[in-house]
């Protein structure tokens, strides 16, 4: 990305540019580094999706941990509810 930005100047100049060696120069520059520009995008998108995958992973093994309490606990929660329930406010 920054090497497109660095050459962007090139690129608004070069119709002000009259050697034709200068204008193949920065041609083959800009050709060279588009690749790397486009590597680097999607190195970045890849970071941000392994990010993003990263945090999901972690919601969903909370989201299992509490459900697995849930379930472990159910029996006593039923139990309590039952034996302490409105009755047991009379």
């Amino acid at each position: 990305m920054l090497s497109s930005l660095l050459l962007l100047p090139a690129r608004i100049s070069i119709s002000a540019i009259e050697s034709i060696a200068l204008v193949d120069l920065f041609y083959y520059m800009d050709v060279l580094l588009f690749p790397i520009t486009l590597l680097t995008l999607n190195l970045d998108e890849i970071e941000k999706t392994k990010k993003m995958v990263s945090e999901l992973l972690i919601e969903k093994k909370q989201s299992e941990e509490h459900l697995q309490f849930i379930l472990d606990n159910s029996i006593d929660i039923i139990l309590n509810a039952y034996t302490f329930g409105p009755h047991f406010l009379e």
